[in-house]
């Protein structure tokens, strides 16, 4: 009995944890004297899903009211009035990752689905990501129905995403929306869904990521466009889009093939329908294959891994350049329009590389123990995003001599927070459980 009220007590809090639900401290608000030249007085977001706060596949209140967005938000001292969001009740837009089972490991998608707790309100909201959104969408998605991927163009496949029509709310594009707001200062991250969409379904043609010179083409558009809101009178910070081998929604898979199983090569299958024998080194398998190769499959020539689960050696190096191309574009139009740029790509990896210390903690991008992405293994956890907004932040007071202070991120809910007395040792039968659980949990609801 005792064991079983452990288990129940570590459940309870470790979704607590895992969903990243915590009420912060209200903040002090400095007030505008602390803005230096920055002017937060109309602040606006446009993006897509770590710009919402997605955790654990889905965007939730509690999520939500932690994303970077709102971080920056509050060292800002604008207060909560002033700055809105289409809040999702629990348990949020849909697709939710949820632990049920410590041992054995289990999650599940949940089932239902909450919904925008402030639809009414009359001006556009100020956080205007939209999950799942792609460049040609901030200039030219009023709808669901208007979305690139709802009518997509050859080497597509199409996807029916509501929340584009629950967050716009028939008022208009991101870009539209943003220029009613009259934004003072804005964030604008956007690109990454343009290339990861090839990568999360394992380089599938049906996937195809947007062409280099189509992408510079719309991008520069959209900077032309945003650059003249509000007469002009607009500061600007753009992100850039992260390298896939920081993330461990690709990475996690192949290093536990390695590590705990001595693998050094698998078989898989490639787009053209072949079976080839590649290094583990050399390929990324997704979370989505966790229950192929931890199953048994990529041993022998006769039960490959599959191809939607792998990005073979070409397709990585193929979609490794797509993102150098496009970060090289996003590079030069923010600096021809005096945008500041914070090096997402560039931060990531240092991250991967020695961690991220921060008043007495160390996170890194290791799935589930590293403390910076949320179940999903693609995005941020609300320490993660602490992360991002810190970075932003500094960038912030240096160009424009502000002095917003940085977010304490040990203040932050932990994603895995656990009972006294339960061992939290990730053994590696645990570890295939989990990353076993996750990937047929991830496959009923794919990652936007």
């Amino acid at each position: 009995m005792k064991n079983i009220l452990s288990i129940i007590l570590f459940i309870t809090i470790f979704n607590s944890g895992c969903t990243d639900r915590s009420e912060l401290t209200a903040p002090i608000l400095p007030g505008k004297d602390l803005w230096g030249t920055a002017d937060f007085t109309n602040f606006v977001s446009i993006g897509n899903s770590v710009t919402a706060g997605v955790q654990g596949n889905a965007v939730y209140e509690s999520g939500q009211v932690t994303n970077f967005v709102s971080l920056i938000r509050q060292q800002a001292g604008i207060a909560t009035e002033n700055f809105t969001q289409p809040i999702y009740s629990e348990p949020g837009s849909g697709g939710r990752v949820e632990i049920v089972s410590v041992s054995p490991f289990l999650t599940r998608v949940n089932p239902k689905r909450g919904s925008i707790k402030n639809p009414n309100i009359a001006l556009p909201y100020n956080n205007l990501g939209i999950p799942g959104a792609r460049l040609y969408d901030i200039l030219n998605a009023s709808s669901t129905e208007t979305s690139e991927l709802y009518n997509p163009r050859p080497g597509q496949r199409k996807q029916t995403n509501i929340m584009y029509t629950e967050i716009l709310r028939g008022k208009g594009t991101q870009f539209q929306q943003a220029k009613i707001l009259k934004p003072t200062f804005m964030t604008l991250w956007i690109g990454n869904n343009d290339a990861l969409h090839y990568g999360l379904n394992g380089g599938s043609v049906d996937c195809e990521f947007t062409p280099i010179a189509t992408f510079d083409v719309w991008y520069k558009q959209m900077v032309d466009s945003i650059a003249k809101l509000n007469d002009g009178k607009i500061k600007v910070l753009v992100g850039n889009i992260p390298d896939i081998t920081a993330v461990p929604f690709f990475t996690t898979v192949g290093s536990t093939l390695k590590n705990s199983l001595g693998l050094q090569k698998v078989y898989i299958t490639t787009n053209s329908g072949q079976i080839k024998l590649q290094p583990i080194d050399s390929i990324l398998i997704t979370l989505y294959g966790a229950s192929e190769a931890l199953g048994g499959k990529g041993m022998a020539p006769g039960n490959p891994i599959s191809d939607i689960s792998v990005l073979d050696v070409e397709e990585v190096i193929k979609l490794r350049n797509v993102i150098i191309e496009y970060n090289k574009i996003i590079k030069r139009e923010a600096d021809r329009k005096g945008f500041l740029l914070l090096d997402i790509y560039t931060s990531f990896n240092e991250t991967k590389k020695n961690g991220y210390k921060t008043n007495g903690l160390t996170l890194t991008a290791d799935y589930f123990t590293g403390g910076i992405f949320s179940l999903d293994g693609f995005h941020p956890s609300t320490r993660g995003q602490g992360i991002l907004a810190n970075e932003m932040i500094k960038i912030i007071n240096e160009k424009w001599n502000a002095n917003l202070q940085l977010v304490d991120i040990s203040l932050l809910p932990g994603s895995y927070i656990v009972a006294t007395g339960v061992s939290t040792e990730i053994t590696p039968q645990r570890k295939k459980e989990m990353l076993i659980s996750i990937s047929e949990s991830l496959k009923k609801h794919p990652i936007q």
